[in-house]
């Protein structure tokens, strides 16, 4: 089901980004257009951030990253050569 949902938001984003692009050929409709634009993106951004799913496992963040390597034993320090 969320996948649908967010193809349909990368489908309304990437509209209204488009369009948004095309209003900025012109002075007068310039800042609408870059508001258009930049909600478009940030639809897409909140969708993916959401709602996208790769193996039934949801996006992680830095933090977990992070934890992942120091359980690998990486430490962050470099021995010099």
């Amino acid at each position: 089901m969320s996948l649908s949902v967010l193809s349909i938001i990368y489908l309304i984003g990437s509209v209204t980004f488009i369009i948004g692009l095309k209003m900025l050929s012109h002075p007068a409709t310039a800042r609408k257009g870059n508001l258009i634009a930049a909600g478009g993106m940030t639809l897409a951004i909140l969708g993916t951030i959401f709602l996208y799913e790769n193996n039934g496992e949801r996006l992680h963040n830095h933090g977990s990253h992070s934890r992942r390597r120091h359980d690998a034993g990486y430490t962050g320090h470099y021995l010099p050569v």
